[in-house]
């Protein structure tokens, strides 16, 4: 990415987006997730549905970004995510290494999850090394964190971090994945008008000894959804390439989730809006279902996302648009009634 980065592409929300998932000594982009233990009790695994209120500074980006993307999880199913000290530590250690980097002329060699020791910034290679320095571990073998990096977006963007996260296919599986913890940090090289402006958006992810998880499908977008992204916009690793679409052109993620340890697949599936007027987008013709059988990087994160799968229409969709959704989906080998919800999209 040039320094000279334009206002554009400060508006875009995220030029670059990475994700990976980590555990243990983990942290390469292909790093399978573990499966819990056996014997967790239902209180266990329990949905956070209330959460203590963040302690980010009002009006921060921080604050704004965790709130935006909690009322959209517990909305939709997902439960809340818990602001936590260590993590934020660790967050913010890592954007203080990007943008170490950024200072140093090296964004384009050293950037991604991993650090090199040596170079300044360094407090650890992997995410899961970075979050036990800050003093984040786990109680049980089932302890597990991960990590959202974005770069190229401006703090006067606000929301648009979360919103891009939010329809991104491998993105949004993270950030509606089933976390508990959460800590983030936004950092600037400089204000936003300045030539050698850089931000880094880190957010860190984990759960101490198991995960929150519901024995249902839910979706994001779900019936209550407003203000979905029209476009999937940008995303490292580029989901759609091996599908023969253009990432720019296509429209944003629509994540489904079934009950944990059995296999969800799409049978069938249409998005058109409820105006009957504009593309309808249906399965097999214009409308893409992303899974582990086709997807090599959702197959590399191991079988705790076998229950999952990515809708992906070929086109953009229209802004301020109401759409309906309907889905038949096979869980376990066995085909679900049809189900039908709308959301609406926004600029």
């Amino acid at each position: 990415m040039s320094k000279n980065m334009t206002s554009t592409q400060r508006l875009a929300g995220a030029a670059i987006l990475t994700l990976v998932t980590a555990c243990g000594g983990g942290g390469g982009d292909s790093s399978p997730t573990p499966t819990t233990p056996s014997g967790p009790s239902a209180a266990d695994l329990a949905l956070q549905t209330t959460v203590p209120s963040p302690t980010y500074a009002l009006g921060s980006v921080e604050l704004e970004s965790l709130n935006y993307l909690n009322t959209r999880r517990a909305a939709c199913g997902f439960g809340q995510l818990t602001q936590n000290a260590s993590l934020d530590k660790s967050a913010a250690a890592h954007a203080n290494y990007i943008i170490e980097r950024w200072k140093a002329g090296q964004i384009g060699q050293y950037i991604g999850h991993t650090e090199t020791q040596g170079l300044s910034g360094f407090t650890g290679t992997t995410i899961s090394d970075r979050q036990k320095v800050a003093g984040y571990t786990s109680t049980s073998a089932a302890g597990f964190g991960g990590q959202i990096l974005t770069m190229g977006g401006a703090a006067d963007n606000r929301i648009e971090f979360i919103r891009a996260l939010l329809a991104g296919p491998y993105h949004m599986i993270a950030a509606l994945g089933s976390y508990r913890d959460v800590g983030l940090k936004f950092t600037e090289t400089s204000t936003v008008d300045k030539p050698d402006y850089y931000p880094a958006f880190v957010i860190d992810m984990g759960y101490r000894s198991h995960p929150q998880r519901a024995d249902s499908i839910r979706t994001f977008p779900c019936g209550s959804s407003i203000d979905v992204r029209t476009a999937l916009g940008y995303e490292t690793p580029n989901p759609v390439a091996a599908h023969g679409l253009n990432m720019t052109d296509v429209g944003p993620g629509l994540f489904v989730s079934g009950p944990f340890g059995k296999k969800l697949k799409v049978a069938a599936a249409s998005i058109k809006p409820a105006s009957g007027t504009g593309t309808e987008f249906t399965l097999g013709v214009n409308l893409l279902a992303l899974d582990q059988d086709n997807d090599t990087y959702i197959r590399s994160w191991g079988a705790d996302k076998m229950n999952e799968a990515v809708l992906v229409p070929h086109t953009k969709l229209q802004p301020l648009t109401r759409y309906t959704v309907t889905l038949v989906l096979r869980v376990g080998g066995i085909e679900q009634p049809a189900e039908t919800f709308s959301f609406t999209t926004g600029q």
